[in-house]
């Protein structure tokens, strides 16, 4: 295997040549270019089910449609502008290692990033990563980047309600729902988690019966009301899956289901 890979980029006008090795794109992920990123598989090993090397997986089939492989498919077609195959495509994967970007996957050179081809890469690289890479990571300064979700978010077809997300660490999440129970009163749900990659896990509870302007602690219920999970796909977009097991006296359940996200509102200083 060859120590580095020939990357070639349009910089000041000129032609010039950049390196990048192969152990940094071992467990590099890969993001598609939409304003809703789609996972598209990290370089591993071929027995790695994630892998773009394993040519029977969901990233590494020439017949999957998440995968850079498949001709026929928007990522690996020669005519898709989101291709990695598409010697003119303006918006190509994006190789992401440790929530930086590394290069471009595509055939067309002269993109103001850094691009490499799949068939270089190849060529020169074998990889054995099991796992992928993390997709976020301390950026340098006290916070991580997963804090940079922080904020407010919600579903513009369903205005009304959202999610105030504080990151306090990757490990350490708080999570308030202000939503409404199956009889249309408002309430809060409170959830509390911590993040695996891009996704965040959360127990959530429920709390009723303290009056206002009293307060008073001992007028509280507290219930366990189920799990939230948040896939954050991109700094403005996400996926909420949430499941209740919660159920009133007389039948009424919150369930279970799937709601798309956008950001409403950030913290400022953190970015994203």
């Amino acid at each position: 295997m060859k120590n580095f890979l020939a990357v070639v980029a349009l910089l000041s006008s000129s032609m010039s040549v950049a390196q990048i090795g192969c152990a940094d794109l071992d467990g590099a992920n890969l993001f598609s270019s939409e304003d809703a990123p789609v996972y598209l598989g990290f370089f591993g090993g071929e027995f790695s089910a994630n892998s773009v090397n394993n040519e029977f997986g969901n990233y590494g089939s020439e017949f999957s449609s998440t995968s850079v492989r498949n001709s026929f498919g928007q990522y690996g077609s020669d005519f898709s502008d989101l291709s990695a195959q598409n010697d003119f495509a303006q918006n190509p994967p994006k190789i992401i290692k440790n929530g930086n970007l590394i290069a471009n996957l595509s055939t067309n050179f002269f993109l103001p990033d850094l691009s490499i081809s799949l068939e270089v890469i190849d060529q020169e690289c074998s990889f054995f990563s099991f796992n992928r890479s993390a997709l976020y990571s301390i950026d340098g300064s006290s916070s991580s980047l997963e804090a940079k979700f922080s904020g407010t978010w919600f579903n513009p077809a369903q205005d009304g309600h959202g999610l105030s997300i504080s990151v306090h660490s990757p490990e350490s999440v708080s999570v308030f729902w202000y939503t409404f129970d199956p009889f249309g009163t408002a309430i809060w749900l409170y959830a509390e988690g911590s993040f695996d990659g891009n996704v965040l896990t959360t127990n959530a509870f429920f709390s009723q019966g303290m009056i206002f302007g009293d307060w008073n602690t001992e007028d509280r219920e507290f219930f366990g009301w189920g799990t939230i999970e948040i896939e954050f796909l991109s700094c403005s977009s996400a996926t909420m899956t949430y499941s209740s097991d919660l159920s009133y006296p007389n039948g009424e359940t919150f369930g279970s289901g799937v709601i798309p996200l956008v950001r409403l509102a950030s913290i400022d200083g953190l970015g994203c």
